[in-house]
């Protein structure tokens, strides 16, 4: 019998076909293991499935920085295991990408806001891209080149005398003068691809299209980051060559963390007492007390990025406290009621007490991009909660690896 699939009308790129799929991180961890050292017979035949299907553009898969985050856990003596599975993740994704969770928030507030007469849609937005843009902010992601860049116009700035008065009220035009030559220079001798490690040629292309004011810093940093996004160059940048704090792997695991420690707190509360009678009517509101604190906190994260989407005058504030448009935001419903089911399950308001996994925080962020997928996948307590709590997208979630290529075979039918 077919399943049926619910949820909004998806709008990908042209040239993605559909059905649109999220992989669980286990997935692509499974297939690097098989891009490393095959042994898993099942695993490769499922593999070989999945790439055939992009191959012959029957399915698009996109990774996230979620995704990425659990993925990439980097240890220069174990430096092959984060190539491999960058690998699966490259050969199934390519370029294909899903934003970042917070931009992914802001578009759906935008889209409820419009519609609740909040303000108009800003035109060309999307939550899927074909340039591996799942990073949050592109022009922070290579903020050192732009440091190199005022390195060497500080340099050629220091050799001219500004002793004279006339001298120092033109300082602001002649460093203006100087940006160009000292960027020019920068590509003659080739210090900046060579310090980067970028190929020259992409290097000049995107310094000249700024100087000659033919691409804008965003785009030249976006085409400079697209380069590096792909997942094994990635590895070698970001872990290897440039000067960042490493803190990529640590990402969703501190999220979880935080939401565990936040939690612990409140549920120590009615911990020590069997839940029934007025214990159990505590237990609730505490639950619904949490509930509302991770509301907002999921409509902050968003906060900051909404006026990129939304043309509007009303404050942010009016919005976040519209009760019907938060609840007709997807990403943030399906979040809202996976959080409230764990909490529950802790609180023991669903038979046993089960005790928050470590993976909770992450289980919440990656559930947040089912609404925007066709196919989703996640571990079997993830999914099945997930059945329970969004059934309007319980078809869209696929619980075993191996259920996925028959469920794409079936989208297409269906379709």
């Amino acid at each position: 019998m077919p399943i049926k699939r619910h949820g909004p009308q998806l709008t990908p790129l042209e040239g993605m076909a559909r059905p649109i799929v999220y992989l669980d991180t286990q997935d692509f961890s499974r297939f690097g293991d098989e891009e490393r050292n095959p042994t898993d017979a099942l695993v490769a035949e499922i593999y070989r499935a999945l790439l055939e299907f992009k191959r012959t553009n029957r399915a698009t898969f996109v990774v996230s920085m979620p995704l990425l985050s659990e993925l990439l856990q980097y240890h220069p003596d174990r430096r092959e295991l984060a190539v491999s599975k960058a690998k699966a993740v490259e050969k199934l994704c390519g370029q294909n990408s899903i934003v970042f969770p917070s931009q992914l928030m802001a578009i759906e507030v935008a889209e409820a806001a419009s519609k609740f007469n909040y303000g108009n849609l800003i035109e060309n937005y999307g939550k899927f891209n074909q340039s591996r843009r799942w990073y949050s902010d592109v022009s922070d992601a290579l903020s050192n080149i732009k440091n190199q860049i005022n390195a060497a116009i500080d340099k050629e700035f220091a050799k001219i005398n500004l002793e004279a008065r006339w001298q120092r009220q033109r300082a602001k035009t002649l460093r203006k003068k100087i940006t160009s030559k000292a960027i020019l220079k920068s590509l003659r001798e080739g210090s900046l691809d060579n310090e980067l490690g970028l190929p020259h040629s992409l290097v000049q292309r995107v310094m000249t299209g700024l100087i000659n004011q033919k691409m804008s810093p965003e785009e030249a940093v976006t085409e400079l980051f697209e380069y590096v996004a792909q997942p094994e160059r990635f590895i070698e940048y970001y872990f290897e060559r440039l000067d960042t704090d490493r803190s990529l792997p640590f990402w969703i695991r501190n999220l979880g963390e935080d939401l565990n420690r936040s939690l612990s707190v409140a549920l120590e509360k009615v911990a020590q007492f069997p839940i029934e009678g007025w214990v159990e009517e505590m237990a609730r509101n505490l639950m619904k007390e949490q509930l509302s604190k991770y509301e907002k906190a999921l409509f902050q994260l968003a906060s900051d990025s909404i006026p990129l989407y939304l043309d509007s005058k009303v404050p942010i504030e009016h919005i976040q406290n519209d009760a019907k448009l938060l609840s007709s935001v997807p990403s943030i419903g399906v979040c809202s009621k996976l959080f409230q089911r764990y909490v529950e399950q802790a609180l023991g308001l669903h038979g046993p007490k089960a005790k928050l996994e470590k993976s909770f925080g992450g289980d919440i962020v990656h559930a947040m991009y089912l609404p925007s997928v066709d196919l989703w996948r996640g571990d079997r307590r993830t999914s099945a909660a997930l059945k329970m709590t969004s059934p309007e997208y319980s078809g869209n979630v696929v619980r075993k690896l191996s259920e996925l290529p028959d469920a794409i075979n079936q989208f297409t039918v269906q379709q």
